[in-house]
């Protein structure tokens, strides 16, 4: 038998099965994430529509609601022991406040739409369909994962959809792509298609204390709060 034909009948062995309840999936999804209480995971976010770019992400929290954000930007972010220390790689600063007020509040609408936002799968109604199966890679990791393609019931909801790579035996999202026509007058049809890419390095086991801690604040100068030059910049949400 040639090598092509087996190829062929492998493939077909493992993506040739009937296609998951698409509600279902995203059901068990929606509450993993509403219960997930730890977790580390390294994003790849592309926007791949009018201004491509690329950048990595890195989000990890522990039930003791020790945090890191890092977006990539030359900025970290952590809150331990109730407090919330910020970095600044490009003045190497520092400043510590109570993780409290506008600065938390901040840093959570800033991660909702990447990790959290994924809670809402279990209770909102959309237009579902099943695509077909897909092995996503993340190292040595592979992951058989169910494509959910995801649109509003009505156009006044808006005129984006998504499709999400999900791994049926943990109901994790592995991949989300974001598609959205751009609304404007002029002649040329725009959309923006962001497409982010999930490495689930900790999942259920709190990540270890080395996490939330940086040898940066040994290195880099401690600065009052209100001189510290605040994290911006920022691309907008997926959603």
């Amino acid at each position: 038998m040639r090598l092509s034909a087996v190829l062929f009948l492998l493939t077909a062995a493992v993506y040739g099965q009937a296609a998951p309840d698409a509600k279902e999936l995203l059901k068990r999804a929606g509450e993993l994430f509403f219960g997930l209480t730890n977790f580390d995971v390294e994003m790849k976010v592309a926007n791949l529509g009018d201004r491509p770019n690329e950048r990595k992400l890195r989000v990890a929290l522990r039930e003791d609601d020790s945090l890191l954000y890092d977006p990539g930007m030359g900025s970290q972010w952590i809150v331990r022991d109730a407090r919330l220390i910020r970095i600044h790689d490009g003045n190497k600063e520092w400043t510590e406040t109570a993780a409290e007020g506008p600065a938390l509040r901040s840093l959570q609408r800033w991660i909702e739409p990447y990790v959290t936002r994924f809670e809402k799968l279990a209770g909102a109604s959309f237009e579902t369909e099943f695509v077909k199966w897909q092995e996503l890679k993340r190292g040595s990791k592979k992951m058989r994962c169910a494509m959910i393609r995801l649109r509003p019931k009505t156009k006044a909801e808006g005129l984006w959809k998504e499709t999400l790579w999900i791994e049926p035996e943990t109901a994790l999202v592995w991949r989300s792509l974001w598609e959205e026509p751009l609304l404007g007058g002029g002649p040329i049809a725009r959309e923006s298609i962001r497409q982010v890419d999930y490495d689930w390095r900790v999942v259920d086991t709190p990540p270890a204390d080395g996490v939330f801690q940086s040898e940066k604040l040994k290195r880099y100068k401690k600065v009052d709060a209100m001189s510290f030059r605040p994290l911006g910049g920022l691309p907008s949400p997926v959603m």
